[in-house]
């Protein structure tokens, strides 16, 4: 069995956000999840990565989407799953039944 790295989530500091810090946790899953443009990201991943407040959450965030991604079942989606939610979403009429 591989060993699972644990961390603690980061401590909760309740003094305000500076406005830097605060844009970049506002834009934290964005980041991770690839959303944001190049320039973006860089000036997003350099604030992650200097700032000592910020940096835990961001390295925690990550670790927590890695350990979810290495657990889920790694199954396709049912047959037209994205086009039922896409219709739900959008509200668009169903699809006639043909039997």
């Amino acid at each position: 069995m591989t060993p699972v790295m644990r961390s603690a989530p980061p401590t909760i500091d309740a003094t305000p956000l500076d406005p830097t810090c605060a844009l970049a946790q506002r834009r934290l899953w964005e980041y991770l999840d690839g959303e944001l443009t190049s320039a973006e990201s860089l000036e997003v991943g350099n604030h992650f990565d200097h700032c000592p407040r910020c940096g835990p959450h961001a390295v925690f965030a990550r670790r927590l989407l890695d350990r979810i991604a290495a657990i889920r079942p790694q199954q396709p989606a049912v047959t037209g799953l994205k086009e039922r939610i896409a219709r739900l979403v959008t509200g668009s009429p169903q699809e006639e039944k043909h039997g």
